[in-house]
């Protein structure tokens, strides 16, 4: 009699796989130019204006952005256009040209005077201006983005840094231009700006090994003759 037993052998095979992960943790950067404005009228006043900017050397992607300058003063808060460029180009008005309630197709009359912090959380600019009379300064303060709308330049247009800037990436120039649209012998200087940016990282990979199992099993025969 035939008699036939199977045995089953098992054989294992193993293999490893690599993922990557970011271990970058998010971060505030603060870039300070400590150039300043001696005078707007002789900087500034040639179109497009003054450009100065700070290298940004961290690869983040962004996801806010304030911009503060200290020691602002300029007599006709109307004259003077702030405006941010990333590295990419993209360009935002921090402040345009604001009108207001005496300085009709020349702008607001209102001073500035003072360290003015320009973010998303801050409040209306031109609600302050219109408080002013004649030529009070401006409050130093936190104040949003903004310039006059294309559809009625007496209104305002709020831009938003973070609809302007998220998800962009940190590294390259950051440049701030400044215009006086006026050159009319309107005094004042700036002392330096500070640019933060708000982010998070970058994926950057980093090894983890995986062990993986697979099994084949091999079936062989072996005959008995009893």
């Amino acid at each position: 009699m035939k008699k036939i037993s199977w045995m089953l052998l098992a054989t294992v095979l193993f293999a490893t796989s690599t993922f990557a992960f970011s271990t970058q943790a998010k971060a505030d950067l603060v870039y300070v130019n400590p150039t300043g404005v001696a005078s707007w009228d002789t900087e500034a006043s040639t179109f497009p204006g003054l450009e100065q900017s700070v290298n940004v050397t961290e690869n983040l992607f962004v996801t806010g952005v304030t911009l503060e300058l200290r020691g602002l003063t300029h007599s006709w808060l109307g004259d003077l256009s702030v405006e941010l460029i990333a590295p990419d180009s993209t360009t935002m008005f921090v402040v345009g040209q604001l009108t207001g309630e005496s300085g009709g197709g020349f702008g607001d009359d209102s001073n500035w005077n003072g360290t003015y912090l320009f973010s998303d959380d801050g409040t209306s600019l031109w609600t302050e201006a219109a408080l002013r009379t004649g030529t009070e300064a401006i409050s130093p303060g936190i104040y949003r983005a903004s310039q006059a709308s294309s559809l009625d330049p007496t209104m305002e247009q709020v831009n938003s840094f973070t609809s302007f800037f998220a998800g962009k990436t940190t590294q390259g120039d950051w440049t701030v231009r400044f215009y006086d649209s006026s050159g009319f012998g309107e005094s004042g200087e700036l002392s330096d700006w500070t640019l933060t940016i708000q982010t998070t990282a970058v994926p950057e990979p980093t090894s983890a090994i995986v062990i993986t199992g697979i099994g084949i099993g091999l079936l062989t025969s072996r005959r008995r003759r009893r």
